[in-house]
């Protein structure tokens, strides 16, 4: 049976983590998580402990995949851009 993705970076200002923390509670308040469906969350490891919190407290499972922090926007970005590669086999 196919599944369903849902995902959302977080990088570099920690004000991300509060635009997730408000998408959390809007899915705790009305809706469930459909069982096929998974949440991932990139982020860096200054992040990681804030969302997982987050997540527990709003009662919904995610799965977070750790980058290395990278200073400047254009670093981050490359990051994504070799997440992306790898995951879906791009080249």
């Amino acid at each position: 049976m196919p599944r369903n993705l849902i995902y959302a970076c977080v990088f570099m200002n920690k004000n991300y983590i509060h635009l997730l923390k408000l998408a959390l509670q809007s899915m705790q308040k009305f809706g469930e998580k459909p069982e096929d469906t998974d949440i991932l969350i990139i982020t860096e490891e200054q992040c990681n402990d804030d969302i997982v919190d987050m997540a527990e407290r709003a009662n919904i499972k995610i799965d977070t995949f750790l980058l290395e922090r990278h200073d400047t926007i254009f670093l981050a970005a490359l990051a994504l851009l070799i997440f992306y590669i790898l995951r879906f086999n791009v080249f």
